[in-house]
């Protein structure tokens, strides 16, 4: 392998670094781009922006609640 101008090897990268890593980043992208539009699109009608934040709200806090069980025998 030739060296540069500086003298340092160059790194290249392998199958995951080079291959792997920037196609999954351009598939992801291009799945957030579509639906970036089908978000926005739904969130311009109030009452389903409502609901949805409502439910994004609820749900967790509903499955989050803790269970306490109290005993008599203190």
């Amino acid at each position: 392998m030739s060296e540069g101008k500086s003298g340092v090897t160059p790194t290249k990268f392998g199958t995951f670094g080079g291959l792997f890593t920037p196609s999954t980043l351009t598939m992801l992208g291009v799945i957030i781009f579509l639906r970036f539009g089908q978000v926005v699109g739904q969130n311009a009608d109030p009452v389903k922006a409502e609901s949805k934040i409502q439910s994004l709200i609820e749900t967790p806090r509903a499955k989050a609640t803790p269970r306490i069980v109290r005993s008599d025998d203190t």
